[in-house]
């Protein structure tokens, strides 16, 4: 019965995967962007296989997301799959719409010639990943790649896109709860801010008081503390940013509250994941709240 499950579940994913692969090939098949798509730090830190990985992982969880799919281990290990699949499409786009100039070659006219007629896929692959080297923006040729370091380099590409799809998916599964009785992601009721200007009293009056009502499991008073918060403090030149975001299931109205928060130092604002928080009612508890007005 778990294996159908299982089944059933590859089966309704099928399109997030072969949409990895079709945008793989898409860009792969996009002229002056092949000297880009297999772009490494010093061979090893795969910049563009991660973000690669990124884009795809974000256009597979959103399939996901609009089909109420929920990311279980599982599936995720599956788009990471799709997305190596997609990485590998990407190297099929560039040799399906490569040409290339041929001039006294034995057995060859003379001219362009697609290079999909001239090799195989996988002797594109291999040629690929031959001897190769580094060289300086002026061309000085610094050091020599052969071809396992070339084959190396390949693979830390592929295993950094999966990656990327990986971090993507588990962000936005810790973003957009899912309601597993209805199978269902939650909808936003509302979002809103509370900002203030950060003074220690005042910061762990606020984050006590929340502590305290997620600890009482009370949704209730919980969402009418933040919502009163939100009205007392809204300091647009504060240092402290407390981001609400309420959700509920449109089955069965089990509501989510998450709140991110962050705090500015200098001209950047940081997360400040200590003090983040989350929390998750009965079923039915999103009526008991009404809307601030």
């Amino acid at each position: 019965m778990k294996f159908g499950k299982e089944i059933s579940m590859f089966k309704s994913a099928f399109p997030a995967a072969l949409l990895a692969i079709v945008f793989g090939f898409g860009l792969g098949s996009i002229p002056g962007l092949n000297s880009h798509l297999h772009w490494n730090l010093w061979y090893v830190i795969p910049i563009s296989g991660v973000l690669f990985g990124i884009v795809v992982g974000g256009i597979q969880f959103g399939y996901c997301f609009l089909t109420n799919q929920f990311a279980t281990k599982l599936l995720i290990v599956y788009l990471a799959c799709a997305t190596l699949l997609g990485y590998l499409a990407v190297d099929y786009g560039i040799y399906n719409s490569a040409r290339i100039n041929l001039s006294n070659v034995e057995g060859i006219d003379d001219g362009e010639h697609k290079l999909r007629d001239l090799i195989s896929f996988w002797e594109y692959i291999k040629m690929n990943n031959g001897s190769s080297s580094v060289e300086t923006r002026h061309g000085t040729n610094i050091m020599e790649i052969g071809a396992l370091g070339s084959t190396i380099s390949y693979i830390a590409d592929l295993m950094g896109a999966a990656l990327g799809t990986v971090g993507v998916v588990l962000v936005c599964k810790g973003k957009y709860p899912f309601c597993l009785p209805c199978q269902k992601y939650k909808k936003r009721e509302q979002a809103f801010s509370i900002q203030f200007k950060y003074e220690q009293l005042l910061a762990d009056q606020i984050f006590t008081g929340i502590r305290e009502r997620i600890v009482h499991g009370s949704y209730t008073d919980l969402m009418q503390n933040l919502n009163e918060l939100a009205i007392i403090h809204q300091d647009s030149k504060g240092d402290m940013i407390i981001d609400v975001d309420q959700r509920f299931c449109p089955m069965c109205y089990e509501a989510t509250i998450l709140g991110n928060v962050q705090h500015r130092k200098g001209k950047d604002w940081q997360e400040a994941d200590d003090l983040k928080f989350a929390f998750t009612s009965q079923p039915g508890a999103h009526f008991e709240v009404p809307k601030p007005e």
